[in-house]
């Protein structure tokens, strides 16, 4: 990233290192977020055959993703960022 900008000194340098320091935490938070819905998917998958028949894909993370979000934990220690994002703008 760094050179396909023009830096003037060690300041706009240290910007562009924090940049993208930023940039990789977000995709590896991106990644587990993806990991975690996907395993409880798995993992729930019993119990949203047994309360729905023939949920499409998209509503069936909205299942798992509802569920997680009510338990604070989400079972694993772990709740997706967006989740508590959004938890903190309905307060």
């Amino acid at each position: 990233m760094i050179e396909q900008f023009d830096l003037q000194d060690v300041v706009e340098k240290e910007l562009i290192e924090t940049m993208t320091a930023a940039r990789w935490r977000l995709r590896r938070l991106d990644q587990i977020e993806t990991n975690l819905l996907s395993t409880e998917l798995v993992r729930r998958a019993e119990d949203i055959d047994a309360e729905f028949t023939g949920l499409a894909p998209g509503d069936r993370l909205a299942w798992v993703f509802q569920k997680l979000a009510d338990r604070q934990d989400g079972g694993t220690g772990l709740v997706p960022w967006r989740l508590q994002r959004a938890r903190r703008r309905n307060e």
